[in-house]
């Protein structure tokens, strides 16, 4: 996959660089796992929206803004922009802990699944997020 945020790309006279993506679907790959870090403002979220963005908009047959794009249909899992919730009485933390039990429930129920995860397990303790950062990577 080599390709352009949507959002950005408002003008088709503005330069953009590429994103380039690479990852196997090949069940004897033994790279199934992307794992994007960086310094803060660095661009890895945009990335993670660009991906999951012009992934959805190829599977719904519409154009995206990518030199080349290639992937087999995928559910695409995602628990960015998770919320709290007074009315659910859900804390910051216990909607991150729900929202990724439904990321790993749905995709176990898929043939495939492109999973973005941006900041596992914030508004906790740094002990807390770095421990559960760490279970969700060897889980999945």
């Amino acid at each position: 996959f080599q390709g352009h945020h949507p959002y950005i790309l408002t003008d088709i006279t503005q330069t953009s660089i590429p994103n380039t993506i690479e990852l196997s679907s090949a069940r004897d790959s033994k790279q199934k796992f992307i794992l994007l870090t960086g310094v803060n403002t660095g661009g890895k979220s945009t990335a993670l929206r660009m991906i999951g963005t012009n992934i959805l908009l190829g599977q719904m047959g519409a154009p995206i803004p990518a030199q080349y794009a290639e992937w087999t249909p995928m559910a695409v899992l995602s628990n960015m922009n998770v919320n709290d919730s007074v009315q659910d009485r859900a804390s910051f933390f216990k909607a991150q802990v729900n929202r990724v039990r439904d990321i790993f429930s749905q995709m176990n129920q898929v043939p495939h699944a492109l999973i973005l995860m941006d900041e596992i397990f914030t508004g906790t303790s740094p002990e807390e997020h770095e421990g559960g950062e760490r279970a969700v990577v060897d889980y999945l």
